[in-house]
């Protein structure tokens, strides 16, 4: 199984966007993870949001810091919650596209 920490920080209206293509791609390669929504401590409805997707989808936990710590704290807490055999931190802004997740090796074009 694969862990994805999905990095959350004043995201409610990204991160069930994000959730949906990371479920699909994951879906169309199948792949098991599971999804471990870290939220910085958000000011709006990041964490609500993140508990309703884990009401729905039985694969996905939410946590929220006690405060703002950083994406650095925000990664090393997810890892502490992680179940499966490898892992992966990602922001829900899509800075990292989804693909990248299961990227084969030899397709990047930078790869030597």
């Amino acid at each position: 199984m694969l862990s994805i920490i999905l990095l959350s920080y004043q995201s409610e209206k990204r991160i069930e966007k994000f959730f949906d293509a990371l479920n699909k791609r994951m879906l169309e390669e199948n792949i098991e993870f599971e999804c471990i929504i870290m939220d910085d401590s958000s000011t709006d409805t990041s964490h609500i949001v993140a508990l309703e997707l884990e009401t729905k989808y039985k694969n996905v936990r939410a946590f929220q810091l006690s405060r703002n710590f950083t994406s650095h704290y925000s990664i090393f807490a997810g890892f502490s919650k992680v179940r499966g055999d490898c892992a992966v931190a990602l922001p829900d802004d899509f800075q990292v596209p989804v693909d990248k997740v299961v990227e084969k090796k030899g397709s990047d074009p930078l790869s030597r």
